[in-house]
């Protein structure tokens, strides 16, 4: 909808004009985000909005004859103001998005949910809210900053943002809860952050399937895959495909035994369950074997060959147990899409 910047084209016209078609105003009456004197709301959202797009700083962009009229401090009054609902305004936006692509979509496309989280630093801040040390496993090094939990919507082409949530590890470094209104969204938001990042997926696919999003399938990596995954997110009627750990402490029940991963694994590379070597050796996929949870929900376990490091193995797990081996692999590749994601808003 936004073309390329070029100095030919205002910046802020074009994405005003493509934020227009997705509600903006109603988005930003249903959050309450609203001023009740002064520059418009709507105007000072745009510009901050806006700025990536010229490529500019907040103080060389108001010193410049695009904003005179703009005051310093009415972007920190806008940034932090507790009662303002950007998880509302997202959901709006995005709840837009979601019907224009359903729009060019078949009916019969697969649509799927995608969690995923990644670390959010801050350097060199230490009195940031809720700020925590936290350890990035992909650089082994630690800093401070926050792990953004994203929940985005997907059917294969497009990828929509739907809802997030930041959180903090247990070694927090500043805590400014105490002197704000507990009724303030602020304030909830910083409980939040405390919470458990399983427990917050859970209370995002129960908001996002009370909203009436359709979706057939949830997709998360071996971070929240466990057994009760399967449990609580067949509880909404949706399916859930992740990757499980290769952990001795992860089990499944099989043929009445609780079973590790380790221990399936090898009970699913006898004769009985492998794949013919043709075709272990054209997809990738080894074997395919049908557990149980404690709970009693039906998985099925995809144990393929590790791209990385082939003389290991990765499990893909799918509680659907009629989809086929390839079609649990195709609909779990699409998790992929949040990390392109998270390069683009990173930066």
């Amino acid at each position: 909808m936004v073309p390329n910047n070029d100095k030919n084209i205002n910046a802020e016209m074009t994405v005003i004009q493509a934020l227009n078609e997705l509600g903006l105003s109603a988005a930003l009456k249903a959050a309450n985000i609203n001023k009740r004197c002064g520059i418009e709301i709507k105007k000072v959202f745009m510009a901050l909005f806006s700025l990536c797009f010229y490529g500019l700083s907040w103080n060389r962009f108001i010193s410049s004859d695009r904003h005179a009229d703009f005051a310093k401090d009415a972007r920190y009054r806008f940034l932090k103001n507790e009662h303002f609902n950007w998880r509302t305004f997202i959901r709006c936006i995005a709840l837009k998005c979601i019907e224009l692509c359903n729009k060019a979509n078949d009916k019969d496309k697969t649509k799927v949910l995608i969690f995923d989280d990644t670390p959010y630093a801050r350097k060199g801040s230490e009195k940031t809210d809720m700020i925590s040390r936290i350890y990035d496993h992909v650089s082994h090094t630690s800093y401070n900053g926050y792990l953004l939990l994203t929940c985005g919507w997907s059917d294969g082409n497009s990828f929509v943002p739907l809802d997030f949530a930041f959180t903090a590890s247990k070694y927090l470094i500043q805590d400014n809860s105490d002197g704000i209104d507990k009724r303030t969204i602020g304030y909830k938001r910083r409980m939040e952050a405390l919470t458990i990042k399983n427990d917050l997926v859970y209370e995002m696919v129960n908001r996002i399937h009370n909203l009436g999003v359709e979706f057939d399938y949830v997709l998360m990596d071996s971070w929240y895959s466990f057994p009760a995954a399967f449990d609580e997110i067949k509880t909404n009627s949706v399916d859930l495909i992740g990757m499980v750990k290769r952990s001795s402490k992860i089990a499944f029940i099989f043929n009445g035994k609780k079973i590790s991963i380790p221990g399936l694994y090898k009970i699913a590379m006898k004769q009985k369950y492998r794949r013919s070597m043709a075709d272990a050796a054209f997809t990738g996929i080894l074997s395919t074997i049908t557990v149980q949870t404690e709970s009693g929900t039906r998985v099925r376990l995809v144990f393929a060959v590790n791209r990385n490091c082939p003389d290991k193995y990765v499990v893909i797990s799918s509680s659907d147990t009629s989809l086929s081996a390839d079609e649990i692999i195709e609909i779990y590749s699409r998790r992929w899409q949040t990390e392109c994601f998270y390069k683009i808003a990173k930066g």
